[in-house]
């Protein structure tokens, strides 16, 4: 089967003709019909990003080379293995979207859906709802899902609320939806003016440029999906008294915080990562109405290259998937 394969960190990576997998007990091989690219990628595709996950225990999980990467997957069930509950049948369209396993999670500790087929364990099946796509559904599982998690999960926004969205990359243009159909007031900030057309569309009342153009507005809630460190130090500065400020993005490893402030202000500071069994099930409820229709763009699976050299150069708006 052909699969796109990160050989060695910091360099592109390269089309492979590799072996189908096998299902091993416990276990499903998918036919993958939509896997998306997510920005994270790019950390862990130049090295800067060397660890993705952690145990339970603390213990840090890198991704390693050779590896496919692609942890956004939509497919249907091609082979299953023993032990497979037998409410799965062969040809079921189904998600990698369940409980986070760090050292079973396609795409980021072991093969991913840049390649025809991908082997999931079973617990991380969930059933894509009539009506939904493969590309909504790929996408779903992390754009979607995270920023809907950052949002109504890790935030906690409530309805008349003033919340703030840092980026309106693919994640920042949910977690904008996410807030608007939670009933709050949206604001949305990028660098780049190209987004604001996007972010009015999924709710955004106004955009702009700078983060200090919030001050005034005195929000409720920032969620950073930028995390370049100098926009959550930015955000914490315009955050009301007693706000709270969420950290998605993981462009820099770290901010500067005014610990005076975080604390005389009663300020909250969180970080959110992936989402939760109960988020993604929501998030494919929402898409099944019809409430969130996320912008897909398709690339050709030899193309990942520069399709991600696009992501990073931020000519992306949206997010793009790929049919292997």
């Amino acid at each position: 089967m052909k699969a796109m394969r990160m050989t060695v960190a910091g360099r592109p990576m390269e089309l492979q003709d590799i072996p189908i997998p096998d299902a091993a007990p416990g276990w499903v091989v998918l036919r993958v019909e939509a896997a998306g690219l997510c920005h994270s990628d790019l950390h862990i595709l130049d090295g800067s990003l060397v660890h993705t996950m952690s145990t339970e225990e603390g213990e840090l999980l890198a991704t390693t080379a050779p590896i496919t990467l692609g942890h956004e997957i939509a497919g249907t069930i091609f082979e299953i293995g023993n032990g497979v509950p037998t409410h799965f049948s062969v040809g079921d369209r189904v998600i990698s979207g369940g409980p986070m396993i760090p050292r079973a999670t396609p795409g980021l500790t072991i093969d991913g859906g840049f390649a025809q087929y991908v082997t999931v364990p079973h617990e991380k099946l969930q059933p894509i709802p009539d009506g939904v796509g493969f590309d909504e559904a790929a996408v779903a599982t992390d754009s979607i899902a995270t920023a809907y998690s950052a949002v109504r999960t890790t935030a906690g926004v409530n309805a008349g609320e003033t919340v703030a969205i840092i980026g309106l990359g693919g994640l920042g243009l949910n977690g904008v939806r996410t807030a608007a159909l939670l009933d709050s007031t949206v604001y949305g900030v990028d660098v780049n003016p190209v987004t604001f057309d996007a972010a009015r569309g999924a709710g955004a009342t106004e955009c702009f440029t700078e983060i200090e153009s919030l001050r005034d507005l005195r929000p409720d809630v920032l969620v950073d999906f930028a995390g370049t460190g100098s926009t959550t130090e930015q955000a914490l500065s315009v955050v009301r008294s007693g706000g709270r400020v969420v950290v998605v993005g993981m462009s820099a490893a770290a901010a500067k915080v005014d610990t005076h402030s975080l604390i005389l202000r009663r300020q909250t500071l969180r970080g959110s990562f992936g989402r939760t069994v109960t988020d993604m099930a929501e998030v494919l409820d929402l898409l099944a109405q019809g409430h969130l229709r996320p912008e897909t763009t398709v690339v050709d699976l030899a193309d990942l290259n520069e399709a991600y050299a696009r992501l990073e150069r931020g000519e992306v708006v949206g997010r793009l998937v790929t049919h292997p």
